[in-house]
C-alpha cells in the first residue's frame, strides 16, 4: 500500500467587506476547510473581483469543505468587518 505524507496547516484570518485572498493556488492541496467562527456571514469567491452576495455563503458556525478539487486560489468576503474565520489546509508532501 502506497502512503503519502500530508501537512496540515491551520490558521485564523479576520474578514471584512473587501475581498481578501483566503489562500493562494497550491497544486499540492488535497483538502480545504473553512469554518465561520464569527457572528456574520462570509462568502467564498473565485477571484478578487467578486462582491458580497456573489459567492458561496458560509453562515455563522458553519463550514465549507472542498476535497474534490481544492487546488485553486480562494478569496473571501464578509457581510461586515472583523469576522473571525478559521482555515485548515491539507497538502501532500513530496
Amino acid at each position: 500500500m502506497l502512503r503519502f505524507k500530508h501537512n496540515v496547516h491551520i490558521f485564523q484570518i479576520t474578514v471584512g467587506a473587501t475581498p481578501l485572498l483566503l489562500i493562494p493556488m497550491n497544486p499540492n492541496r488535497k483538502a480545504l476547510l473553512v469554518y465561520n467562527n464569527s457572528g456574520g456571514t462570509v462568502e467564498i469567491l473565485s477571484n478578487s473581483g467578486g462582491t458580497y452576495g456573489s459567492g458561496i455563503p458560509i453562515l455563522t458556525g458553519n463550514t465549507y469543505v472542498n476535497d474534490y478539487s481544492p487546488e485553486g486560489e480562494y478569496w473571501i468576503v464578509g457581510s461586515g468587518a472583523g469576522l473571525d474565520v478559521r482555515v485548515e489546509e491539507d497538502t501532500q508532501l513530496a
